[in-house]
């Protein structure tokens, strides 16, 4: 349970629209992060993970105009 209301959490703050789409992927972002914290109990491994995530959806795809 604890997954599922962080995930909406994340995926409402995270979400560059309030469009379905934006959201639901943002959601299943913060679904798979909470899933590899809940599995690893390692905190540096879901940022590391979170800001790897981040470097491609701000940095890359747009370069290349992908998305």
């Amino acid at each position: 349970g604890g997954i599922s209301i962080t995930a909406a959490l994340f995926g409402m703050m995270h979400a560059t629209t309030l469009s379905g789409p934006t959201v639901l992927f943002g959601i299943g972002l913060g679904i798979v992060i909470g899933y590899v914290y809940d599995r690893t109990a390692s905190l540096p491994i879901a940022c590391l993970l979170h800001g790897s995530l981040n470097v491609f959806l701000y940095g890359i795809f747009p370069i290349f105009n992908i998305m």
